[in-house]
Parts: C-alpha cells; sequence; structure tokens
C-alpha cells in the first residue's frame, strides 16, 4: 500500500511522462487512450498499447494532449 504522501509524489512524477490522445471529429475532443513518454539514445516517441493505436488509427486527424504538473495541485479526477 502506497501512502497519501508517496501517492501525490508518484502521481507528479508518472504525470510528466504521460500524453493522453483525443479524437477531433467532432466540436468536442474524445478521449482515444493514453501513453508513456519514451526516449532512446537515438529515438524518442510515445509507448502506447494496441488496442490504443487500433483506434488513433480510425481518426485522420488526432490530438495529443501533454498536462503541464503544479506542484500545488494533483491531476486526477477530484
Amino acid at each position: 500500500m502506497v501512502s497519501d504522501e508517496s501517492g501525490k509524489l508518484l502521481d507528479a512524477h508518472v504525470a510528466t511522462f504521460t500524453a493522453g490522445f483525443v479524437s477531433l471529429k467532432s466540436e468536442m475532443p474524445a478521449p482515444l487512450g493514453s501513453g508513456t513518454l519514451v526516449k532512446t539514445a537515438t529515438t524518442q516517441g510515445i509507448l502506447t498499447c494496441g488496442h490504443v493505436l487500433a483506434e488513433i488509427k480510425k481518426d485522420e486527424v488526432f490530438g495529443v494532449c501533454l498536462l503541464p504538473v503544479r506542484s500545488n495541485q494533483l491531476q486526477g479526477p477530484k
């Protein structure tokens, strides 16, 4: 079990490496999935699951959301 304080630190650290994908088909963006920012010696990109990639491929245009992390605010459902 993770303590509340440890959980806050973990959430803040993980959020800086998280990207969200959204469909831009309609006026209101709709979530498609998420991925993790990764970097190797020669390549950088977003690592995601196959089912997320399948959803992204259905859209001609999609958006990528990178959320800033504020030290005084958790980024999660309230």
